[in-house]
Parts: structure tokens; C-alpha cells; sequence
């Protein structure tokens, strides 16, 4: 009994997160066709009985059953069929336009919704496997909403339906409703267990799935077109992706025929009632003491019931599935971020209600010439089961200075970078933005300091306007500010060559007359787009890895002239692009080592020292082999 009034307080709650959302005043398009839906559904469900009560009254007289003026009777309700059978295909016709217009609605809002939520969460999110099958799931799952919707209006439908068609069918005898009923209780039961056994056995095999997504997506994709002509990846891609396959349907053919084979069993029971039923009624036919048409009426009202109830089961199976799916969907759009605002400082009033006066980020503070960022015994772990990645790391960076970061690969330089734009915040220590706790900042204040090009940066598929102005693109329409950006980074002569120069777009994935670029060219509109923010603080993460060296040699040229009294975090492998900054900071296996001037780490003869001696012997090595060729 609990177990049932669990079920059905979950169910009610489907119903009215359903309606709440098919009513909610972001989607007003939407209501329209929700009432219409409505309005359809219910008048729709009293035709089928108009339609038993003329059809037996047709044959009612066909049978003699009428008067003198039988015939003209005869021809009234076969126009008044014809009638009802005309209204009936309008009103489904009509629900089929408003069922896919509410449809289109609805999913294009909860897309709307999962994408803004998406862009809300914390990026640490996305280092999760956990997170992609999740994501996968709701995203998956999103579509059936608007599916539930419907059940939602066709159980409410049917359910009216059988109500009416159970009290006409007790007119004529209550105890074949109550067998036509409980008949039908073990397809019901069967039929749950079987969605929760599917429902199960998918949440059971996302990671499954997701390889098998992946997997498919490898033969789609630009990036690894070429290694998939160039090695004949398609067998070996082939083969994982069978062996993947074969488990989940192995297992899902053995769960759905047992429960197939349940569930065709089951159905027996309400078959076997309805033949009793019509025995007994044709008995009473012949021996007078029912009329034809009365045999045809209650025939068809225990059909009625039939098909209500399975409809109803049916409806009610579906909605506990959406139930469970919508769950997950509200799981994913309930996750919390970790990285959250404090909200301890008043931005508009220029006042923190912890510490008045100091550090408030306000527009005019952040186009000023003096800011300072300090790590203050940082550590840093992406997960509470992994390492740490950064241990007890301290500096202090200023706007007047140009600071590098170098390091091997896996030191923590990038996530350094990370770090400094509270994209995750510390495991330990704290990260300080004009004296005072980054965290107490809000996150949009904070980002309005960095201008920042990731090494792994991103390639859009938009105008080149676009994709260079995106990193404030409320300032798209300034060409002069956009040709700057593309003259800083040496891009300008790459968008010279173009049809419609900076309205060009790049690639063919958004647009079909798109061109396409270099890894060395898109590193370069990547660096304009950094250049177009002009924000004080600027991050470079190795600029220069895919541009040749006369590039290279321009693009650090043009930093230097142009960035004197700028504050410039630059990472980069190739430590001749650093000898010139104020400070370095040498970074090895997430300890801070060393901290100084190129002179100074030279000096010191240490790590630094080191790594630059071998660097420039490998250079010496290569200018003497081919001095001797």
C-alpha cells in the first residue's frame, strides 16, 4: 500500500511539473496549443460512445426494431455517423497539428534550458566521467518530456473514457465490470516491471553507451578523418564497437523476452472475459431477452472498456517511465556548482560588508593600471581521489609585470592558469585579487581581468568578425577594434586573402562557403580574439605551438612593443620567448622551485638553468649538422 501511494504521489508530481512547464510564462506560444490539446483530448473521448449509440441503432432497425418510419430513421443516422466519423478525423487531424506545433515548443525550450544550465556549471563538472553520463541521460531523456506531456492529456483522456464506459457497462451487469477489471491487473503488473527492468538495465549501461557514442563519432568527425584513412581505423573501430554492442544486446534480448512472453500470457485474461461476455449476451438474444441493438451497445461499451483500460495501463505505464526519466533530467538541472559567489561584496554600492572599502571590483578599478593577484600556499587536486597537482604554491603577479611559467609537461602550469580565473577554486590556500579572497568576488568581475588563450584553444565555425570578437563580443561591430586584434596577431594577412574578408566565415560546419585554415592559422585567430578583450591582465598558454618561426618571432615582437605597461602571463615550452620577462616562475611536479629574473635562474645554475643549457644545445646541435651538410 506505501509503495503504491509513493507511486501515485510521484505521478501526480510528473503531472504538475508537466503542466507547470506546458504553462510556464517563458513559452506563452506554448499555452495555446496546451489548452487546445486539452479541450481536443476531452471532447474527443465522448465520440466513441455517440458512435456505439448510433451504430446499434442502425442496426437496431435493420434488425425491425423500429417503427413505420424506419427508413428515414435509418437515413438520419447514417448521415449523423457519417457526421460523427467527419468530426472525429477533424479533431484528430487538429490534435496531430497542435501535438507537434507544442512539441517543437516545448523541446526547443528544455534544449534552451539544458544549455544554459550546461554553460552555468562548473568546468570541473567536465572532467567527470560521471558527468558525461549523466549528461548523456538527461539529455537523452529531455525529449520525453514534452512525450510525458502528451501521456499526461491521453491518460486524462482515457481515463474520462473508461470512467464513462465503466458506469454505462454496469448498467447492464457489475459483475463483468469488476472481472472485465481485475482481468487486466496482471498485464499491469507485468508491463511496470518491464519498464523498470528496460529503465534499469539503460541507467546500467550509460558507460556502455557513451563508448558506443564515442566510438560513432570518431568515423563522423573532422579530427580524425585523416588517421582514419590514413591507418584503415574503420576495422579496428569496427570491432570495439561490435564487441560493445553485442554485451548490451545480448542481455537487453534476454530481459525483453522474458517480460514479452509474461505480458502476452497476461493478456489472455481479459479476452477470455470478453467472450463470456458475449456468449451471455448472445444468449439472452436468443431467448428474447435482449434486442440486437442492445447486444451491439453493451458489445460495444465492454470493447470501449476493454481499450480504455489497456490504453489507461498503457498511458499510466508511460507516464511512471517519464517519471523516472524526468527525475534524471531534474537531477542534471539540479546539480550545484562548487566555484559559487559569496555575494560578500557589494559591487554597485562600491562597499564589502566583511572588509568596506577594500578590493571592490568595480569598472573603473579593473581599466585601472594596478592590480595584483597573489598565490598564497595554493594546492590543487581535481578530485578528492586523485593527487594533488599543485603543493604550497606562492607568488605575487602585478600589472606592471610580465610574468612566464615554465615547466615540464604535468607540472601545473595550465592549471595555474585555471586557477587564477576561478574556474575551480583551491583544494588549500587561497588566491588573493587586490588583497582580498578571489572567492569573495563575483565570478563575472573576476573574469572581466583575464584575457586569456588557452592551449587548447577552441576553433568556431563562425565569420572570422565572430570568432575574433567573441571573447567580448557586445563589441562585434567595432571593425577597427577587430582589424587591430587581427593586425596584433599577425592574422591580418591570413584574412586579406579572404572573399568577404572579416564577414568570412571559417570552416563549412556552419556555413557552406566557409574556408578552412592551418593549425598554425587558427592559432592566430585564436591570439586576436585574446588581443580584441584588452583586458589588464592577459594569459598566454603556449601562443606560439603551432606557428612557424618567423611567426613566433612576429607575435613576440608585437607583444613587446605593444604591451610594455601591460600585465602578460605567458606559458610557453620554448624558454628563449621568456628570457625578457620581469619574473619566472619554474613549476615541477606542482611545486613552485624556482622564482626570478633569466639572469638570475641562470645564475643560480638549478632547474631552469637546466632546461633552457639543453634547449639551446639541441639548437646548436641542429645549426652544426647543417653547417656540415
Amino acid at each position: 500500500m506505501n509503495k503504491f501511494l509513493t507511486q501515485t504521489k510521484g505521478l501526480l508530481r510528473i503531472i504538475r511539473f508537466c503542466f507547470r512547464i506546458s504553462l510556464s510564462p517563458l513559452i506563452k506560444e506554448s499555452r495555446k496549443y496546451f489548452a487546445m490539446n486539452i479541450i481536443t483530448s476531452l471532447f474527443s473521448a465522448t465520440l466513441p460512445f455517440l458512435f456505439i449509440y448510433l451504430s446499434s441503432s442502425v442496426i437496431g432497425i435493420l434488425a425491425g426494431e423500429g417503427d413505420d418510419g424506419a427508413w428515414r430513421s435509418f437515413v438520419y443516422l447514417c448521415v449523423a455517423v457519417l457526421a460523427v466519423g467527419l468530426l472525429a478525423k477533424a479533431l484528430e487531424n487538429f490534435k496531430r497539428y497542435c501535438d507537434g506545433m507544442y512539441r517543437e515548443i516545448l523541446g526547443n525550450h528544455i534544449r534552451i534550458l539544458m544549455m544554459e544550465k550546461s554553460a552555468s556549471l562548473d568546468v570541473a563538472f567536465f572532467d567527470s566521467p560521471v558527468f558525461y553520463n549523466e549528461m548523456r541521460d538527461a539529455t537523452d531523456n529531455a525529449p520525453l518530456i514534452a512525450q510525458t506531456t502528451f501521456q499526461t492529456f491521453d491518460f486524462i483522456r482515457n481515463t474520462a473514457q473508461l470512467l464513462m464506459a465503466v458506469f454505462l457497462m454496469s448498467r447492464f451487469s457489475i459483475t463483468f465490470t469488476l472481472l472485465l477489471a481485475l482481468s487486466i491487473v496482471p498485464h499491469v503488473i507485468f508491463q511496470r516491471k518491464q519498464l523498470d527492468g528496460l529503465y534499469s538495465f539503460q541507467r546500467g549501461v550509460l558507460g556502455d553507451e557513451r563508448k558506443l557514442y564515442y566510438l560513432s563519432e570518431m568515423l563522423f568527425s573532422k579530427e580524425y578523418v585523416k588517421d582514419a584513412r590514413l591507418f584503415n581505423l574503420f576495422p579496428f573501430i569496427k570491432a570495439k564497437y561490435d564487441a560493445a554492442w553485442k554485451l548490451i544486446f545480448l542481455n537487453k534480448k534476454k530481459l525483453s523476452f522474458r517480460y514479452t512472453v509474461l505480458l502476452a500470457v497476461s493478456n489472455f485474461l481479459p479476452e477470455m472475459v470478453l467472450v463470456a461476455f458475449m456468449v451471455r449476451m448472445g444468449y439472452g438474444v436468443f431467448g428474447g431477452d435482449y434486442l440486437l441493438s442492445e447486444y451491439s451497445y453493451y458489445y460495444g461499451i465492454a470493447g470501449q472498456v476493454m481499450s480504455c483500460m489497456y490504453m489507461s495501463v498503457y498511458n499510466y505505464a508511460q507516464l511512471m517511465d517519464g517519471r523516472t526519466r524526468i527525475d534524471y533530467y531534474l537531477k542534471f538541472m539540479s546539480w550545484n556548482n562548487k566555484v559559487v559567489d559569496k555575494s560578500e561584496i557589494n559591487i554597485d554600492s562600491g562597499a564589502s560588508e566583511t572588509e568596506p572599502g577594500v578590493g571592490i571590483l568595480t569598472d573603473e578599478l579593473i581599466a585601472s593600471s594596478e592590480v595584483t593577484v597573489e598565490f598564497r600556499d595554493v594546492s590543487f587536486s581535481y578530485g578528492e581521489d586523485l593527487p594533488l597537482v599543485l603543493r604550497n604554491v606562492s607568488f605575487l603577479i602585478r600589472t606592471s609585470q610580465k610574468t612566464a611559467i615554465v615547466g615540464v609537461n604535468g607540472s601545473g602550469k595550465s592549471t595555474i592558469v585555471k586557477l587564477l580565473m576561478r574556474l575551480y577554486d583551491p583544494t588549500a590556500g587561497m588566491i588573493l585579487l587586490n588583497g582580498v579572497d578571489i572567492r569573495k568576488y563575483k565570478q563575472e568581475y573576476v573574469h572581466k581581468y583575464f584575457s586569456t588563450m588557452f592551449q587548447d584553444y577552441p576553433s568556431y565555425a563562425f565569420s572570422v568578425r565572430e570568432s575574433v570578437s567573441l571573447s567580448d563580443y557586445r563589441k562585434a561591430g567595432d571593425v577597427c577594434k577587430v582589424g587591430k586584434a587581427l593586425t596584433k596577431s599577425d592574422a591580418n594577412t591570413i584574412v586579406s586573402r579572404f572573399p568577404n574578408g572579416i564577414d568570412t566565415y571559417l570552416t563549412r560546419q556552419y556555413e557552406e562557403d566557409g574556408v578552412e585554415l592551418s593549425g598554425g592559422e587558427w592559432q592566430k585567430i585564436s591570439a586576436a580574439r585574446t588581443f580584441f578583450r584588452e583586458a589588464p591582465i592577459m594569459i598566454l598558454d603556449e601562443p606560439s605551438a603551432a606557428l612557424d618561426a618567423e611567426s613566433e618571432d612576429r607575435l613576440f615582437r608585437q607583444l613587446e612593443d605593444e604591451y610594455t605597461d601591460k600585465c602578460i602571463v605567458l606559458i610557453s615550452h620554448r624558454l628563449s620567448n621568456v628570457v625578457n620577462a620581469n619574473q619566472i616562475l619554474v613549476l615541477d611536479d606542482g611545486r613552485l622551485m624556482e622564482q626570478g629574473t633569466h639572469v638570475e635562474l641562470m645564475g643560480s645554475s638549478n632547474k631552469y638553468a637546466e632546461l633552457f643549457n639543453l634547449q639551446a644545445k639541441k639548437y646548436s646541435q641542429g645549426a652544426t649538422c647543417l653547417s656540415d651538410k
